[in-house]
């Protein structure tokens, strides 16, 4: 809850009738060190609010909330595979060069191919699509783009699909989770799906089951391009 605010006008007639008192000549005569009546008043006033104040609330800020909602969505993950030990030997124009190229090639494939980046990750990105085939297709034409590259090192994705938490312009959930492990064992150049972002319109290649972290055994699909 905001604090109260004291209407200026009302407060100039509190302090007023206040000053006026009993009409004696000793209290006609007003000090001009007192503190003003605002200030007199304020302190009372902000302890009220937060008296009044719900306790879920206290100490919270009372700006607009982010929108928040919850929608069926693909999400993806893509990385450059190797990454870590490749970025001990370059120095940092070279590592640079190499993110730059990464993260152009992300932030024009992706689109083009109708998903959305929602963030770059460093050596990484994550992206999500209405459905799990755009996000698949989008994937896909992010490796075909890397390799092509020549410069850069074999890129990796992974999606899986189901309702999502957005909240402004970023995505959470176990969705998101799972996309992220199932990345971890997603074979280079290829892209991870489980079935929930299985899709008829293309073949799939079963890996059987991989322990992924958190989840456990775990059945795992890469698309056939």
């Amino acid at each position: 809850m905001s604090p109260l605010r004291l209407c200026p006008g009302r407060a100039d007639a509190r302090a007023r009738s206040v000053r006026r008192g009993p009409t004696t000549a000793a209290s006609a005569v007003v000090d001009d060190t007192t503190e003003p009546a605002t200030d007199r008043l304020r302190e009372p006033a902000l302890a009220l609010a937060s008296a009044l104040a719900p306790a879920s609330t206290r100490g919270r800020s009372t700006a607009p909330r982010t929108s928040i909602r919850t929608v069926p969505l693909a999400v993806g993950f893509a990385d450059l595979c190797g990454f870590t030990p490749l970025a001990r030997s370059l120095d940092h124009d070279e590592l640079a060069d190499l993110l730059d190229r990464f993260e152009t090639a992300a932030t024009l494939v992706l689109p083009a191919c109708g998903a959305t980046v929602v963030k770059l990750l460093g050596d990484g990105v994550l992206f999500h699509a209405p459905h799990p085939r755009v996000a698949v297709d989008a994937a896909l034409a992010l490796v075909d783009e890397t390799r092509a590259d020549g410069r850069l090192p074999a890129t990796r994705a992974a999606v899986a699909a189901g309702r999502v938490l957005l909240r402004g312009g970023d995505c959470f959930g176990e969705v998101v989770n799972r996309a992220s492990r199932l990345l971890e064992v997603a074979p280079f150049e290829a892209v991870a799906v489980d079935a929930s972002a299985l899709d008829e319109s293309r073949r799939w290649r079963s890996l059987g089951h991989h322990n992924l972290r958190d989840y456990g055994p775990w059945p795992v699909w890469v698309a056939v391009s």
